[in-house]
């Protein structure tokens, strides 16, 4: 490695060492506290935030998304609705605010430390921040030659969607596609009749399959861009038991055409009309700019 490659690794590790003794700081409250009591917190900060109290309203806002880590069921909260609404703020250190949240869990991965609760974080963080950098860093932290495997893995993970979007589907391997498959199949079972959810809301089962078929659309796309068509037929089979409806083969059909094999988009379009009633095949055609 050139001398200016290594001086810059070497001060880049040394400046994430420092930060990690700081990082107490930076990560506010420790105690425990209930559901209850964050919801108020959170009401609070909306009510700041719309008052137009921004110092106020930031303060809170950060105090929840620290306090809230470790409270069951605040996670989805805490990683969307916090992390929007602190983006959405028409205040200046709001931004910067978002910038020092990302700078102290990119600091702890650069010193190769592991802890999924700030990849996680990192990973919610950059899609609020519109210099969207998860791969650029993702490539940093593997030319750093540390111990970062367990870190790059989850970023990729995380982000998936990063780096499908950019056709970077040879970062994933068999057992990455295999991985989501496997997660797959357990969570359609959970929509058999019989369990709970079948149960459940209607709203709820829409909501729950509409966010499953996004995600894992993403990982059908890498399948099929490896050759993994065994695994790809899986995947179709399960979101058909799903939701056979014209929006699980429109969502398919996107990323075939994404990764750009037309054989898939062909295989896609053969299968909706087989599998799809005449109304959701019409819907389908609509939907996918005309049968393949």
């Amino acid at each position: 490695m050139p001398m200016d490659q290594e001086l810059i690794r070497l001060l880049k590790i040394t400046g994430a060492l420092a930060k990690i003794h700081l990082g107490p700081l930076l990560d506010g409250p420790r105690e425990l506290i209930l559901s209850g009591q964050l919801d108020r917190l959170f009401d609070d900060a909306q009510e700041l935030d719309r008052s137009k109290r921004y110092a106020d309203a930031l303060a809170k806002y950060l105090e929840v998304f620290e306090r809230s880590r470790k409270c069951p069921g605040w996670g989805g909260v805490r990683l969307s609705f916090v992390l929007s609404n602190i983006s959405r703020m028409d205040y200046p250190p709001a931004k910067h605010a978002l910038f020092e949240l990302r700078q102290h869990r990119e600091c702890q991965m650069l010193a190769g430390i592991y802890d999924w609760d700030h990849i996680s974080e990192w990973v919610a963080i950059n899609r609020y921040i519109a210099d969207n950098d998860i791969i650029k860093f993702h490539e940093e932290l593997k030319w750093l030659e540390l111990d970062v495997y367990e870190i790059c893995r989850d970023i990729r993970r995380l982000a998936m969607k990063n780096f499908v979007d950019a056709k970077l589907y040879s970062e994933y391997g068999r057992a990455d596609i295999e991985r989501n498959f496997a997660m797959l199949h357990m969570l359609v079972k959970q929509f058999r009749p019989g369990t709970a959810l079948a149960r459940g809301s209607e709203d709820t089962r829409k909501t729950l399959k509409e966010s499953i078929i996004r995600q894992d659309v993403l990982a059908f796309e890498i399948a099929i861009a490896l050759g993994e068509d065994d695994v790809a037929n899986g995947m179709v089979r399960l979101f058909v038991e799903l939701e056979p409806t014209s929006a699980s083969f429109i969502a398919l059909s996107e990323r075939a055409r994404h990764a750009g094999i037309v054989k898939w988009e062909k295989e896609l379009a053969t299968r909706a009309a087989s599998c799809l009633s005449k109304d959701e095949y019409a819907k389908f055609e609509r939907g996918n700019g005309g049968a393949s």
